[in-house]
């Protein structure tokens, strides 16, 4: 129980190894805007074994996908959906990702232009981890902030 009656949580691993956390809404409902500049648009799972995952959490919390070719020898991506609303994307890791690197989750939050917001990130004491890059939506950037947390942000509405 979070203090206050703000809610419950909990941290887990899945069977691929990937940490996530669960939030059960008391006082505190939680995200209050999604998608929308300055707020989280979008969630994405690598794996290892995303067939494991996709199982796991199909299992776990009722979630249905959708897996789409990202192109001619590309890997596949997959959408997570809730009662039809397509909520998070998840792939296997590719080869350029170092061995060491664990199953994880990582956040993007909204931006209106990834190419300023990663000079800020820079500016402030953070590092761009990879990008500016395209997708077929916009365009994203992988980063962490001063403290090392890793993070993205994307000028795409998934």
């Amino acid at each position: 129980d979070v203090p206050g009656g703000a809610g419950r949580m909990c941290i887990f691993k899945d069977s691929t190894g990937a940490y996530a956390g669960l939030w059960q809404a008391g006082t505190h409902r939680g995200f209050g805007i999604w998608q929308e500049v300055g707020s989280v648009s979008w969630v994405e799972m690598q794996s290892r074994d995303i067939a494991k995952a996709k199982q796991f959490y199909k299992q776990v919390f009722g979630w249905n996908e959708e897996t789409m070719s990202m192109g001619p020898g590309g890997p596949e991506y997959t959408m997570w959906k809730l009662d039809g609303a397509t909520f998070a994307g998840g792939m296997d890791m590719q080869p350029m990702v170092p061995a060491n690197v664990p199953p994880h989750w990582l956040v993007y939050f909204q931006v209106e232009n990834v190419d300023p917001s990663a000079e800020q990130i820079k500016a402030l004491g953070g590092q761009v981890l990879a990008g500016p890059m395209p997708i077929p939506t916009g365009r994203f950037v992988v980063a962490t902030d001063p403290q090392g947390a890793i993070f993205g942000i994307t000028d795409s509405i998934q």
